[in-house]
């Protein structure tokens, strides 16, 4: 790909003077071809505590493959596809795992977009496949509740009704769909201090709702090789508690919660919720050795703690 003016730009105001080796910032700029591919290990880990007991301990890990299937002086097109051996999973009964066989066919195991020059994600471009694909999913899942007794028709229509609303929302979808491809491309676009840490105001997603967040997020540098053009960077973000908690006590009255309970809870109630991002890369030509995210959410209400940390990592398997 030829290289853009902006691509360019990043590069020149990272050095202070052409050609010396003392550099004060990195910039996050992909320098991909045609026909580029990666592979990579992708790893989630879901964990939930219930008043400081552990209720929930998930993993799966599975294989990625990142190919640039275009390139030019405006963007990269992209193709994301997993590989998943669902004969390695086990079920609880021979109905759930009849169920997976079913829907197999219809996870989403590739999605093709695009982005910036400089690598920054811009959206899917098969975003109607993967919607119908999802859409078939809830179907057979729909259907194989009603077959077993385990949902009355009423309500799977409902549901149903419900879902196709839901995933109109093309954002809503990427979130879900994309979470990985997001991750990869957070880096780019950004140029990094290698000595001070950037600070600045940003947004995190609400769990409770459409409206963001705002958080505070940092961002610093903590190593740096320059012959390999390799970096390791920490990306923290926090939220303001008295935030999180205005956005938790507005969902309580949906889930038909009294307004003398939610009154007494506004007295007690606590959430904190923390998102730390580790990132290894060759920045130049723009590819990850290892990234982990780490999400965390401790929730005090009433009487009530829960605590829930969701982690994905990506780790370089070729």
């Amino acid at each position: 790909m030829k290289v853009s003016y902006l691509a360019l730009f990043l590069f020149l105001i990272a050095h202070k003077v052409i050609g010396q080796t003392k550099v004060d910032s990195i910039p996050f700029v992909a320098y991909w071809q045609n026909g580029d591919s990666y592979n990579f290990k992708v790893t989630k880990l879901k964990q939930q505590w219930q008043d400081d007991k552990l209720i929930k301990n998930d993993s799966a890990t599975f294989q990625a493959n990142f190919t640039v299937l275009d390139s030019s002086e405006t963007g990269y097109r992209i193709k994301w596809a997993y590989d998943i051996d669902w004969s390695k999973f086990s079920f609880a009964d021979s109905s759930t795992s009849e169920l997976i066989k079913n829907i197999a066919k219809d996870m989403v195991m590739e999605a093709t977009y695009k982005t910036d020059e400089v690598g920054q994600y811009r959206g899917l471009e098969n975003f109607e496949e993967i919607k119908n694909k999802m859409l078939n999913i809830f179907d057979k899942i729909s259907e194989h509740f009603e077959k077993s007794g385990k949902m009355p028709p009423e309500q799977s229509k409902k549901m149903n009704q419900a879902l196709l609303k839901l995933f109109s929302s093309k954002e809503l979808i990427e979130q879900m769909v994309a979470e990985d491809i997001l991750l990869f491309h957070s880096p780019f676009g950004i140029i990094y201090p290698v000595r001070d840490t950037l600070l600045y105001t940003g947004e995190m997603q609400n769990p409770f709702g459409n409206t963001p967040i705002p958080a505070r997020i940092s961002m610093f540098t903590d190593d740096l090789d320059l012959d390999n053009s390799f970096c390791v960077i920490s990306q923290i973000t926090t939220i303001n508690p008295t935030d999180a908690k205005k956005y938790l006590l507005a969902l309580l009255p949906q889930l038909g919660i009294p307004a003398n309970e939610i009154k007494k809870m506004a007295q007690t109630s606590t959430l904190d919720i923390s998102d730390k991002k580790h990132f290894e890369y060759w920045y130049n030509p723009g590819v990850p050795y290892f990234i982990e995210a780490s999400k965390q959410a401790i929730l005090h209400l009433g009487e009530e703690k829960l605590k829930r940390i969701d982690i994905t990592r990506i780790q370089y398997n070729d």
